[in-house]
């Protein structure tokens, strides 16, 4: 294999690994790209692979906070890509790009916004990468999107009329654009109306092709966004389910861990029953997730959603055994959280625990447990105490009629 095409494998798979977080492994792809180039001299290729790579490694340091390790890896790119001259107009667009995108992180705001504006009436060539090219250039003008929205919001029209024949082929770019659309709608052309409407589009594009065919954070900032804007639990209940994709994928980090959590604790607190998206695997996965953060309420929380995940889907009693076990030490975490929601799930898991009393004909602790759990509703979210107030006060009576 030429050098030229190993240190192109080295760049793609730290691309590749950077897009899911794994920062640390991405680094040391492009390190080992740098360490190949030292062979190449100032070939122009070569100049483009090293800029690729202080790129790379820049992405990185500004997602770990090192902004100023991160400012210097940029100016290293603009320096290295500033004398390259390009014939294919593909290339030489996305080196446009990448030039911009570098030069607005070093603060040079006005020349990123002047290649925005070159790049953004470009036309005559593969509308696919075309319009991958517009959305960065949408994502451009972000350094200064009060004076340039209308310009950003050019490139997304235009942008998604060139990927709509094609979108199977760029997914990802499609959900970015209804994302930045709605952003725009919503932020600057202050409309919810509109914004729900791009959302809506959206999401109806990823229930088309199918979540699995995009990348868990691309797929989820709609309903995030969604959730934000519109109170319906359905923007929840999306967002949990793109969530557990990532958990089965390994796509989800602990920020989707905590957003999945906290998701689907939400709509049992408010409804009294598990959303679909919730399995007993994916429940389990997130309390190991979250045991690596090292987050005493995080993981409480998760292990409470494991707990409840558990004794819904078992049904048998061996399944409330371990679920109060995983409940039990998690309430005595949250409890010290002063707030309703927090409230919620101490009354919630409270009811967890009698039940499995309950299912041991241990009536007399069932019952204390769903006393407790009763008089814990006063303090709970108004969807708790409407979901769960017959359901504590039922099972009261039938405790009672077993100690009578």
């Amino acid at each position: 294999m030429r050098i030229e095409d190993r240190i192109s494998d080295y760049i793609q798979e730290g691309l590749r690994l950077e897009s899911i977080s794994n920062y640390g492994d991405s680094f040391a792809q492009f390190d080992q790209a740098d360490e190949l180039l030292k062979k190449l001299g100032n070939k122009t290729e070569a100049n483009l692979q090293r800029a690729m790579c202080r790129e790379g490694k820049a992405r990185i340091f500004n997602n770990i906070g090192r902004t100023d390790e991160a400012v210097e890896l940029y100016k290293e790119a603009v320096a290295l890509r500033h004398p390259i001259q390009y014939e294919d107009e593909n290339v030489r667009n996305a080196a446009k790009v990448s030039l911009a995108i570098s030069l607005s992180r070093t603060g040079e705001i006005n020349e990123a916004i002047a290649i925005a504006d070159e790049i953004q009436d470009v036309s005559g060539y593969d509308d696919v990468l075309a319009a991958v090219h517009l959305t960065s250039v949408a994502q451009l003008y972000e350094c200064d999107l009060d004076n340039n929205y209308e310009k950003a919001k050019k490139a997304l029209l235009k942008a998604r009329t060139l990927l709509l024949p094609r979108v199977a082929e760029a997914p990802d770019s499609m959900a970015n654009i209804q994302f930045f659309l709605a952003r725009i709608a919503q932020q600057y052309e202050h409309s919810n109306k509109k914004a729900m409407f791009e959302l809506e589009k959206g999401w109806k594009y990823i229930e088309k092709m199918g979540i699995e065919k995009f990348s868990m954070i691309s797929a989820a900032t709609i309903p995030l966004f969604a959730s934000g804007l519109e109170g319906d639990m359905k923007w929840i209940c999306r967002y949990n389910e793109v969530f557990g994709m990532g958990l089965d994928n390994g796509e989800a980090d602990h920020i989707a861990v905590q957003k999945y959590v906290d998701g689907n604790l939400f709509i049992l607190l408010g409804t009294a029953e598990l959303n679909d998206s919730v399995t007993i695997e994916r429940a389990l996965r997130c309390v190991e997730i979250s045991k690596d953060l090292l987050n005493e309420i995080w993981i409480a929380k998760a292990q409470c959603l494991a707990g409840c995940t558990i004794a819904e889907l078992g049904k048998t009693k061996e399944s409330a055994r371990k679920s109060a076990r995983l409940i039990k030490p998690a309430l005595r975490v949250i409890k010290k959280m002063n707030d309703d929601f927090s409230h919620s799930v101490v009354t919630v898991g409270e009811g967890y625990i009698a039940n499995y009393h309950f299912m041991n004909e241990e009536y007399d602790l069932a019952l204390e447990w769903y006393q407790s759990a009763l008089k814990g509703l006063q303090s709970c979210l108004e969807p708790t105490r409407i979901s769960f107030s017959h359901v504590f006060s039922n099972r009261i009576k039938e405790c009672q009629k077993h100690i009578r």
